[in-house]
This record gives C-alpha cells, sequence and structure tokens, in this order.
C-alpha cells in the first residue's frame, strides 16, 4: 500500500509540474522589436531590414563589398550599401 502511494504521489506531482510547464509555453508571446514591415535601417556598417513579424532582420554587412570603401547609408533617399565618399554628400 506504501508503494502505491507513492506512485500515485509521484504521477499527481508529474501532471502538476508538466501543466505549469505547459501553460507557461503557451501563454509566452515572443517580444517584436516593434518595427514596421519593410523598413530599413543601418546599424554601423549592418544593413537591416523589419521582417513581417516585426524584427529586425541583418541583409549585408556593407563591409563585405568589394573593391572600395563601403558604408551603410541614406543616399538620393534611399537606405543601402553605397561608396564611402558617396555617403558623405
Amino acid at each position: 500500500m506504501d508503494r502505491d502511494y507513492k506512485l500515485l504521489l509521484i504521477g499527481v506531482l508529474f501532471t502538476i509540474v508538466a501543466f505549469f510547464i505547459f501553460f507557461w509555453l503557451v501563454s509566452c508571446d515572443e517580444e517584436t522589436d516593434g518595427c514596421e514591415p519593410e523598413d530599413a535601417r543601418c546599424i554601423g556598417s549592418v544593413l537591416e531590414i523589419c521582417n513581417a513579424d516585426q524584427n529586425w532582420e541583418t541583409v549585408v554587412n556593407c563591409l563585405d563589398f568589394e573593391p572600395g570603401e563601403w558604408a551603410c547609408c541614406v543616399r538620393d533617399g534611399e537606405i543601402g550599401c553605397n561608396l564611402v565618399e558617396e555617403c558623405n554628400q
């Protein structure tokens, strides 16, 4: 009888713990960056686009472009990778 009681108690505790874990996982909402989809920004030399989930996503690091010195900047109203001398105009 003592063994059956212990097994029942373990089963009940396991069920309670499993319920709380499930509830915690289901109720957690992933936080977003709050950006507007398709917006773009420069973070240093990195160009980022806001994805459909409203999170910033890295598109490209402008320093990876060759030849020349490239930077992420706004030029003629458009944001993107441009030669450094074009960014300073």
